[in-house]
């Protein structure tokens, strides 16, 4: 691809994203939960550790007192325009991310580029007030990049080796579950997906007795 075609290619997805999200710009709270966010982010460090602390003892859910503090990233200055710059900023990243990882596996230019065409395309308001693209901005865009993050590490490690980036794929990977729940599925997949990765080149029984498995 030329540099001509590049920068074709460049300002078309622009275009897409800038068409696709400008909508979303009149968009203000779209659920009470992210009116507490901002109202939290506006208050002192010991009383944003207290909802964190709060939250977490009342729902059970420990990774609170970790995660919690992401949720009032894009409303620590209180400007529409910064919540949304973090809150779009974010997703198109993400966006990006999914859409090189996508190319990256299937070793296809073209797919990350159809896929990444896909996701801005199909980026609408929904009715629903808890959608992702409207409401709890930049926390489940920012994790879902730490997830892929791991998932680009594992394939890097299968391309090159190195033990520290199976490693760090595995780290990365727990940090991204204590975001939400729903990554534990992701990672029940990931594995499936390692068991036939390791099914197909080595057979079921010698797969079962190599340490690299595991």
């Amino acid at each position: 691809m030329s540099k001509k075609e590049k920068f074709l290619w460049a300002l078309a997805f622009s275009a897409i994203a800038i068409l696709t999200l400008l909508p979303f710009f009149q968009v203000g709270f779209t659920c009470g939960d992210d009116f507490q966010y901002y109202n939290t982010a506006q208050g002192t460090w010991s009383q944003m550790r207290a909802d964190a602390e709060s939250y977490a003892h009342q729902s059970g859910r420990f990774y609170f007192l970790i995660t919690k503090y992401f949720y009032c990233i894009p409303y620590l200055i209180d400007s529409f325009a910064w919540t949304k710059f973090v809150q779009y900023g974010s997703l198109l990243l993400c966006y990006v991310l999914f859409a090189y990882t996508a190319g990256r596996i299937f070793r296809s230019v073209r797919l990350g580029m159809l896929t990444l065409l896909l996701l801005i395309f199909n980026t609408f308001i929904g009715a629903n007030w808890h959608y992702p693209p409207t409401a709890y901005p930049f926390y489940f865009s920012f994790s879902l990049m730490v997830y892929l993050c791991s998932i680009l590490l594992f394939v890097s490690y299968t391309e090159k080796g190195g033990s520290w980036r199976l490693i760090l794929s595995a780290i990365v990977c727990f940090i991204a579950c204590l975001f939400y729940e729903d990554y534990i599925i992701f990672t029940i997949l990931f594995g499936c997906c390692i068991l036939v990765r390791h099914w197909r080149t080595s057979g079921f029984l010698p797969m079962l007795k190599s340490k690299q498995f595991y």
